[in-house]
């Protein structure tokens, strides 16, 4: 079930601490008991994101800034990575990705 963003969230930029990376590679934040979504963010980040839309109790957001970054970050090496939505990990160091995909 598709539904917007709550009324107070929308045109909102938040500041969240990322939790954990879920099995698709979003960033997790948990605020105010609610679960936030945040693809390209990273474990123990701190991000500005903006919310786009909540789909079963879950709200994506849109990554706008890493404001404190995880040391495993590194440049993504593709202009489009967050924009296409091809790839979950352009933003990682290999070592990262290895030990995550061993974890799952």
């Amino acid at each position: 079930m598709i539904i917007r963003v709550k009324k107070k969230l929308e045109n909102t930029e938040l500041e969240l601490k990322v939790s954990y990376i879920d099995n698709h590679g979003n960033g997790v934040s948990f605020s105010n008991n609610i679960e936030f979504l945040i693809p390209g963010a990273l474990k123990d980040e701190i991000v500005l994101a903006k919310p786009m839309k909540t789909i079963d109790k879950k709200v994506y957001c849109k990554l706008t800034k890493v404001k404190l970054r995880s040391d495993s970050r590194i440049k993504e090496d593709c202009k489009k990575f967050i924009i296409c939505g091809g790839c979950d990990f352009r933003q990682v160091n290999k070592a990262w990705l290895q030990d995550w995909k061993f974890d799952k």
